[in-house]
């Protein structure tokens, strides 16, 4: 589940959803009160109208304030640019060097189980 959870199909929605996660939980509350106080309250709605009205004018308001305070930091601040794994390690040899080791990736551990890990240590060591 973390490889699957943890892939960026669209880099945008992506960026969209894990930012706004986090402003939607520390604006909700705003949101939520500014709607009771301006509409709610006045209005003397009953609970069924104002639960519909502050659950998704809440959620509208999170999305409608999101977008241009993003846009806007995108704006101010955007992202720098970075370069490929490959370009950078210059000084490292190619990846199919024979002469260079091949590291064993965790998967295998994990699959292996940790005797077999012990073993790969100990003629390592050796």
């Amino acid at each position: 589940m973390a490889e699957f959870g943890n892939y960026q199909f669209n880099k945008m929605i992506y960026k969209f959803v894990s930012g706004c996660s986090l402003y939607a939980y520390l604006s909700h509350y705003f949101f939520i009160v500014v709607l009771v106080v301006a509409f709610v309250r006045p209005n003397k709605m009953g609970f069924i109208p104002a639960f519909f009205l502050v659950f998704f004018g809440t959620f509208l308001l999170i999305i409608a304030s999101y977008i241009p305070i993003a846009l806007l930091l995108e704006l101010c601040f955007p992202e720098a640019e970075t370069k490929p794994a490959a370009a950078m390690q210059d000084d490292e040899a190619p990846k199919d060097d024979p002469k260079k080791p091949v590291e064993e990736s965790p998967k295998k551990d994990i699959e292996n189980g940790a005797a077999d890990k012990e073993e790969r240590k100990s003629e390592k060591a050796e």
